[in-house]
């Protein structure tokens, strides 16, 4: 993934070659990992450090999302129940699963309380785009045999349950991109398509998890020659013309039935 040489024979633990899951193997339930209930799970070559260099962020962003899929399908259930299980467990350990709970309240940012069911649970912004942006940077290696920069603009957002609503273009190039199926499609399936408007040419991936939670992911083409590229405006491109062309609406806050409302922070 990080486009360096793996040598089959290194001496070095950080620089041996293992397999990268693709999604992260924190996204499959454990309790059914150990049945057997996945089949070939799919796999990318990595180092082992750049792998490792993940995984806390993975098991992170793996729980929180539970949160929101818990009551939607069975798969989210499962996953759900793992964590409760590890709350119960380590209740007053400084782990990833305690470090959510933390972020959980009654009450919003800004001071309003929410509705006796409901909880208000702030997402760690940035762990979750890394996560996504590297199951995005894998899907692109698998298609291409290519490594896709770390450090490429890319613009994404979140949909989780239950009241998806996708913004109308969104919605067309949902409808227009391919599904491709993935060894465990309860888990994770997702769409990609390359698309060229107004002289931007996008490549565009919709991630679709436990069936409910959707993500999308939006980066320029290599070949692409608009304004922004050849100039190589990150600001430009990350806030301004790439967002107005595709009409983006923010969507940032979403109320799970089960309780939480998603909120990044």
């Amino acid at each position: 993934m990080c486009g360096q040489f793996i040598d089959p024979l290194a001496v070095l633990e950080n620089e041996k070659r293992t397999r990268d899951h693709l999604p992260p193997a924190a996204f499959f339930p454990k309790s059914l990992r150990k049945q057997g209930v996945f089949q070939n799970l799919d796999t990318l070559p990595t180092h082992y450090g750049c792998n490792n260099t993940h995984k806390e962020d993975e098991e992170y962003v793996a729980r929180a999302m539970a949160l929101f899929v818990g009551d939607q399908t069975s798969m989210g259930n499962a996953l759900l129940q793992e964590f409760v299980n590890q709350l119960k467990k380590e209740p007053g350990k400084a782990s990833v699963t305690g470090g959510i709970m933390d972020s959980v309240s009654e009450k919003h940012p800004s001071g309003i309380s929410v509705p006796p069911s409901k909880l208000v649970v702030q997402v760690d912004a940035l762990k979750l785009q890394n996560v996504m942006w590297k199951i995005a940077r894998g899907i692109f290696f698998k298609h291409f045999d290519s490594v896709l920069p770390e450090d490429k603009d890319f613009y994404i957002q979140y949909y989780p349950p239950p009241d998806v609503q996708l913004p109308e273009q969104v919605e067309k190039f949902l409808g227009l991109s391919p599904t491709v199926r993935t060894s465990n499609p309860k888990v994770f399936i997702y769409k990609y398509g390359l698309f060229n408007q107004q002289g931007i040419i996008a490549h565009l991936m919709f991630f679709f998890f436990w069936d409910c939670f959707i993500v999308y992911i939006l980066f320029h083409a290599f070949e692409c020659k608009c304004e922004d590229c050849l100039s190589n405006d990150a600001v430009k491109v990350a806030r301004g013309k790439l967002i107005s062309v595709i009409k983006m609406i923010s969507n940032k806050n979403k109320t799970c039935k089960m309780g939480p409302t998603f909120q990044e922070r």
